[in-house]
């Protein structure tokens, strides 16, 4: 790897991404150099360090953005070849696909990486390029004498680590392996609290669900007699007081390592996974088919292959543990059915492979609002919220089965049941508090659109914009994140206005509902479902990055408004006839999106035991 020299400055293109040493930079940079960010992190050192530069996203039109986009789906179904296929199957089971999501969000910002250095490089061919390392490889392929700014750091992929709420905007960052330690100790502790339990004879099978959520699914289950086994990998089954007393009390059975896992089961996974580590030797050998396979204007496959290897040899040994756990917890059960909310997830996926080979029939049940446009199929199906392997497809209202319907989905697997998780919602009276939530959706990184700077940037300014015009109308506001682990940070922006405005990361949004008196929305969150069903008034700030508009926003069922007019909005709807007005809309077409309102899970265990019936 070449240093960059700096006792002899000379005429650079120096490209800079995430955290890098600033003084580094300086050193080299001079008027005849070039500084380009690639990412918004990168950007804001930059600049509050008032140094000039231009941003990697003004390489790219917006074709570019959507065939960066097109072609990171596509590239994630590396493993459906047949070339590589056979050495990827264990128990009928294509391992390579368990994590093309994660694949994804390694796979997205790489490419748009790769792009725009290939039109940097076209641009500044005759200049030296200097890059932080993580651009190092890529800028190397396309110019030999390319020098590094700094040392390699560790790349981690986007599941290496999980983030635990402690409280509001506070995060714990635990290492995967330590999380997973640490939830087996848990659940060993947990299930001595419980008292022995019965194995169902015939039960329903949930795949990582949470109690808290399901409270009244599970709560009425022993009243309909229908049998409950809880089956979560990745999340705690039992995290805290009121989920013990709900999986205690409805005689859920919650299955664990602790009650699948023998030596002989230990002894097994060990001996497969060393017969997996040999069939990734071989598999590594089809340099060819990578290196054809993985192809974007130009082959990249030497640039990623040491993260892609490290990758799939994490996850492929996961992989096996998994499925044999998986395997043992199907021959101890006598299952009706699994009931899961996404086919995307990595056990979710074993699970649903599995039980098709047992006959054993998959529900998938939506638990969000889905974007019903024909432009977010593509997204849904990758999400894994459209059924493409389950048998029965349970929706919330008619509006999501007429779309499920247009995207091919046979009208006699949809069964429009509601949904469980809003039967206690109650409409308020009328001592609201002077509080506004704010449910703010960023830039998503699953999209091109959560890597791009001026989206992120417009994104913090809208956001700094709500708060101060909130306070300016003396409303108190809370901040409602999205849960994802990788969401874009806005506490630092928030606080920024006010310190005294709460954050919140984690949670059920409904335990905020009694605490505020009307909702903002950027983007689509189910929050705008939540807050219209318990009869307040929803103001939607709609943004060009989501992936298209639910129904229920393209009705008159929220204040639909910008930033620009949110002042006038936020007084109007002090006015007690007006705000009426716009709670009345929303309650006609609830619905047309929500059936069997405060009666989903009566309806839903109903439909599990007739399924009972006709499959026993």
């Amino acid at each position: 790897m070449t240093k960059p020299e700096t006792s002899k400055k000379l005429s650079s293109v120096i490209l800079v991404n995430s955290v890098f040493d600033i003084d580094k930079l300086k050193k080299i940079n001079n008027d005849d150099s070039t500084i380009i960010s690639f990412d918004y992190t990168s950007h804001k050192i930059l600049t509050e360090n008032g140094i000039e530069h231009d941003l990697s996203d003004n390489f790219l039109n917006s074709e570019d953005t959507k065939k960066i986009q097109q072609n990171s789906y596509r590239l994630t179904k590396w493993y459906d070849d047949s070339t590589v296929s056979s050495m990827l199957t264990y128990e009928e089971i294509n391992l390579g696909r368990l994590f093309y999501v994660e694949f994804h969000y390694f796979l997205l910002p790489f490419l748009k990486k790769f792009i725009e250095i290939t039109r940097i490089c076209k641009k500044y061919g005759q200049k030296r390029l200097v890059t932080t390392f993580d651009l190092y490889n890529i800028a190397k392929l396309f110019d030999t004498n390319t020098v590094a700014l700094d040392e390699k750091k560790q790349e981690d992929f986007v599941y290496d680590h999980i983030k635990i709420p402690i409280a509001g905007s506070l995060n714990v960052t635990l290492k995967r392996s330590h999380y997973q330690y640490l939830k087996r100790i848990s659940e060993t502790i947990i299930q001595n609290l419980i008292e022995k339990q019965k194995q169902s004879k015939k039960a329903v099978l949930l795949i990582e669900f949470d109690p808290v959520k399901y409270e009244n699914l599970l709560s009425l289950s022993p009243k309909i007699g229908v049998n409950f086994v809880l089956f979560n990998r990745r999340r705690p089954a039992i995290w805290n007081l009121q989920s013990y007393s709900i999986i205690k009390k409805s005689n859920t059975f919650v299955s664990t390592d602790q009650n699948l896992v023998t030596q002989k089961i230990q002894e097994k996974i060990k001996n497969k996974q060393n017969e997996l580590i040999g069939q990734l030797h071989s598999l590594w050998k089809n340099d060819d088919y990578f290196a054809k396979f993985f192809y974007f204007e130009s082959s990249f496959w030497n640039i990623i292959k040491s993260n892609f290897k490290e990758l799939c040899e994490k996850r492929i040994m996961e992989a096996v543990r998994e499925i044999e756990i998986t395997k043992e917890l199907l021959r101890n059960h006598d299952l009706n059915c699994i009931m899961t909310w996404s086919e995307s997830g990595f056990n979710e996926q074993i699970a649903i492979h599995l039980a098709k080979k047992l006959s054993i029939k998959i529900i998938l049940l939506q638990h969000g609002i889905i974007v019903d446009e024909a432009q977010a199929y593509e997204f849904n199906k990758f999400s894994g919220i459209i059924p493409i392997h389950s048998d029965k497809f349970v929706v919330w209202g008619e509006t999501t089965k007429q779309y499920a319907i247009s995207c091919g989905v046979p009208e006699e697997k949809i069964h429009v049941l509601g949904s469980p998780t809003y039967d206690k919602i109650a409409k308020n009276s009328d001592d609201e508090k002077n509080i506004i939530l704010l449910a703010a959706t960023a830039p998503r990184k699953i999209h091109v659109e959560g890597h791009l700077v001026n989206e992120l940037e417009n994104y913090e300014n809208l956001i700094m914009s709500i708060c101060k015009i909130v306070r300016l109308n003396n409303k108190k506001l809370i901040v409602k994140t999205h849960p994802f682990q990788e969401e874009h940070d806005i506490t630092a922006v928030v606080k920024s206005v006010d310190p005294a405005i709460d954050i919140v990361k984690k949670g059920n949004i409904l335990s905020l509902v009694k605490k505020y008196d009307s909702l903002i929305s950027v983007g689509v969150s189910s929050a705008i479902f939540e807050t219209q069903l318990v009869g307040k008034p929803v103001i939607s700030l709609q943004v060009q990055y989501d992936v298209g508009t639910p129904s229920i926003l393209k009705a008159d069922s929220c204040l639909k408004t910008s930033v620009d007019e949110l002042d006038n909005v936020i007084k109007k709807i002090e006015d007690k006839e007006y705000r009426n007005n716009v709670i009345s809309n929303a309650s006609k077409l609830l619905s047309q999106n929500l059936a069997n309102a405060g009666n989903a899970s009566k309806e839903l265990l109903l439909f599990l035991k007739k399924l009972e019936t006709q499959t026993s």
